[in-house]
């Protein structure tokens, strides 16, 4: 009895869990399945007999929940339970059902999420009024709405990335207009801009340089949270720099821009210089991914470390006493990035991890002058 009612509850959760929080992170209608991982993984532990009583019972629930014919979810239901638990062919057939039915959960949100920030985009919404879309999912579209939507979608499928289909990126509470002229901005790039806020914190009107700026995302946001920040932006592209002018006079923070190739031609000093250099080793597979970005923005020689290396040779001569170098990098690249900083004769050298705890960023200090 005891193991009834556990059951029993377990069942009453997931119900609750399929019917309410599995819709928001549906892709085109389509959701991971808790109640049809639950009858497979009962079956295959139990075995035929129990993995039936749990389809039927579970199947019936959502006949009576969902107002569908009676006995078309028993059914279906007590047959798949009774075939998944009986034999050992169709124990692999069970694990092969939990993996279909788990996977929607992780990879699906995503998809979700890009899904319904298109929609949003052709409707003229905000990118972040998902609960809008909840409320109207029964309106009709008009024919041109729904064939924009659908050229969207079919883009995204192709890799472009949604920042470029719908021209806007969020990036430290900053909404920029970006395009396939500059990167698509990260969320892990935040981690830069938070460890650069920390080191220039004690200083009343920091000078900093962001190398590389693209879209401006990094200098603009520093600038946005220290306004008495001397902020310079610096990149090879003159696309690049439009986009990043365009989006620095649209929020009314006065960056400073500059077209240079890092810090060559660069004047004066700074406390703090930063960058998201490109960081992919040239002959790297994932770049096949990555077509819809600037190349240049992307690859930097056969190991990825060119561009950080030039940085890293030319910053000492433009940084202030105690000042600090931060560099973003790739995912196995932190070793590396502080060998270079050691060799060059920066001290507290250290590497910060990005949100997914991956050591994404690595600094160190250019000794004081005694």
């Amino acid at each position: 009895m005891k193991n009834a009612g556990v059951t029993a509850l377990a069942v009453v959760i997931l119900y609750a869990l399929q019917t309410s929080l599995l819709p928001l992170i549906a892709y085109h209608g389509v959701t991971a399945d808790l109640l049809l991982l639950f009858v497979t993984s009962t079956a295959f532990l139990k075995g035929a007999r129990v993995g039936a009583l749990s389809g039927f019972a579970l199947g019936l629930l959502q006949d009576l929940a969902s107002g569908t014919f009676l006995g078309m979810n028993a059914f279906t239901r007590l047959v798949l339970g009774f075939c998944v638990g009986g034999t050992m062919l169709s124990n692999a057939l069970a694990v092969l059902a939990m993996i279909v039915c788990i996977t929607p959960g992780t990879a699906w949100a995503e998809i979700s999420l890009d899904r319904s920030m298109l929609l949003l985009h052709v409707l003229g919404r905000a990118g972040a009024d998902r609960a809008w879309l909840l409320a109207h999912d029964t309106d009709a579209m008009d024919e041109a709405t729904h064939t924009q939507f659908i050229a969207l979608c079919q883009r995204r499928v192709a890799g472009e990335p949604v920042a470029y289909l719908t021209g806007r990126k969020e990036f430290y509470g900053l909404p920029l207009q970006v395009d396939a002229r500059v990167l698509d901005p990260r969320p892990d790039t935040e981690t830069l801009v938070d460890w650069a806020l920390e080191a220039i914190a004690p200083l009343p009107a920091p000078r900093v340089a962001d190398l590389g700026t693209g879209s401006g995302a990094i200098a603009l946001a520093l600038q946005s949270q220290r306004p008495t920040a001397q902020v310079l932006a610096v990149d090879a592209s003159a696309d690049a720099l439009a986009v990043a002018q365009a989006n620095a006079q649209r929020l009314g923070l006065p960056v400073r821009f500059q077209h240079g190739n890092w810090l060559q031609g660069v004047e004066g000093v700074f406390d703090a210089i930063v960058s998201n250099p490109p960081y992919i080793a040239s002959a790297d597979p994932h770049l096949a991914a990555l077509t819809h970005e600037p190349l240049q923005a992307l690859a930097s020689g056969s190991d990825g470390l060119d561009d950080i290396r030039t940085i890293v040779a030319q910053a000492p001569a433009r940084l202030a006493s105690g000042g600090w170098l931060l560099l973003e990098h790739g995912y196995d690249q932190a070793e590396a990035v502080q060998a270079l900083l050691v060799a060059q004769g920066f001290v507290q050298v250290q590497s910060r991890n990005d949100l997914a705890g991956i050591a994404r960023c690595t600094g160190g200090q250019w000794p004081t002058v005694k």
